[in-house]
């Protein structure tokens, strides 16, 4: 919730917005890079690009913003 806030905020790069945008589809995506029946890794993929690639492009000040809403 609080990335799909950060994508929406008018203070949030464009770049990020359009990571998020990739990271919702990717993750609705039937498609993976590493298939989720593969144990552990299958869902590490998802795990580290949706929660350590897209905050890091999101401003602090954005972020903590959008954790409280």
């Amino acid at each position: 919730m609080a990335l799909y806030l950060a994508a929406r905020h008018p203070r949030t790069l464009w770049y990020a917005k359009a990571l998020a945008a990739f990271l919702a589809a990717y993750l609705l995506s039937p498609i993976d890079l590493i298939p989720d029946f593969v144990p552990v890794l299958g869902y590490l993929d998802d795990l580290v690009v949706a929660l350590v690639l897209a905050p890091r492009l999101v401003p602090r000040d954005v972020t903590d913003e959008c954790v409280l809403a």
